[in-house]
């Protein structure tokens, strides 16, 4: 919810370093916003944690997994999964869960 790309530029990398400080190996999920279809904001956005998530795999981070977001709506459905092109409906959040969920149960120990 950063309130425009270039807070998030300044912030984003920053917060995995933090968590990489004090959490060195606990998976960790990058996921950029499913809103994709919201102009070049959006995609400006997005770049900035592909950038975060590449900068952490080129320093060796090997517990580090991206989501992108653009792949949450897809299908016959899509334009039936936000409210207003950027809040999920129910049917949203289920396509989001299914992504996240087959990540998380790669990238966590049973």
């Amino acid at each position: 919810n950063a309130p425009d790309p270039e807070y998030l530029e300044k912030t984003h990398f920053n917060l995995y370093e933090t968590i990489r400080e004090k959490h060195p190996d606990i998976p960790y999920i990058m996921i950029t916003r499913p809103d994709y279809r919201n102009g070049d904001r959006t995609e400006q956005r997005r770049q900035i944690v592909i950038n975060s998530y590449e900068k952490a795999k080129a320093i060796g981070d090997k517990n580090v997994y991206f989501i992108d977001g653009k792949d949450f709506f897809v299908g016959k459905y899509n334009d039936m999964c936000t409210v207003d092109g950027c809040h999920p409906t129910d049917l949203g959040f289920s396509f989001m869960a299914d992504t996240i969920g087959d990540v998380l149960e790669k990238v966590l120990p049973l």
